[in-house]
């Protein structure tokens, strides 16, 4: 990461500049799906999207827990079974952590997947080394004008004119229209390049 702890997307200062220095400096987008939202949850797919829309980093990973949930499937799709033979998330950590290195890391819903990253390292009883994660939700919403907090990606992307079919609550596909959301606002805004 560039200059030590990952800048805060925050509600305060200037959205283009924000965007600017954003694409100016180019920056990762982290995805994942997990076993659901509860602090015992855990990933089960994560993918990395770099500003220029290449996947870094896609993995399906098994649970310690061993489950998934029917009602995380029903969001996502993957069951037990399609998990059966995917690493663990020790095994993937530092081939994640290398991906991302040097980068910012933005999230749609940071402060959801940054905590999900940590609990899975400690349901694995593993040191966690990724840096912060920006909020992408947060910086379009406050972006957009309409304050700094909630907004699904979904809405999102269909205000951008960005959304194709319905979101696929799948990583890297989710990645890949976080990026298509700051892109179009990027745009919009005029931010310097």
């Amino acid at each position: 990461m560039r200059g030590g702890r990952a800048r805060r997307a925050s509600a305060s200062g200037d959205p283009r500049r924000w965007l600017g220095e954003l694409f100016r400096d180019g920056f990762v987008i982290i995805d994942t799906e997990t076993t659901g939202l509860s602090a015992r949850d855990e990933i089960i797919e994560l993918a990395a999207v770099s500003s220029n829309g290449t996947v870094l980093f896609e993995s399906r990973i098994w649970p310690r827990s061993g489950a998934v949930p029917p009602g995380s499937t029903r969001i996502h799709g993957l069951t037990i079974e399609d998990l059966d033979g995917a690493p663990r998330w020790p095994d993937v950590l530092d081939d994640l952590h290398r991906a991302v290195a040097g980068h910012r890391i933005l999230a749609w819903n940071a402060p959801f997947d940054e905590r999900l990253s940590v609990q899975s390292s400690r349901a694995w009883g593993v040191a966690h080394p990724l840096p912060g994660f920006e909020c992408a939700m947060r910086a379009y919403a406050f972006g957009r004008g309409v304050g700094s907090g909630s907004f699904k990606l979904e809405r999102a992307a269909s205000v951008e004119g960005v959304l194709v079919a319905g979101q696929a609550h799948r990583s890297a596909d989710d990645a890949k229209l976080t990026l298509a959301v700051l892109t179009s606002l990027h745009r919009r805004s005029g931010s310097p390049a």
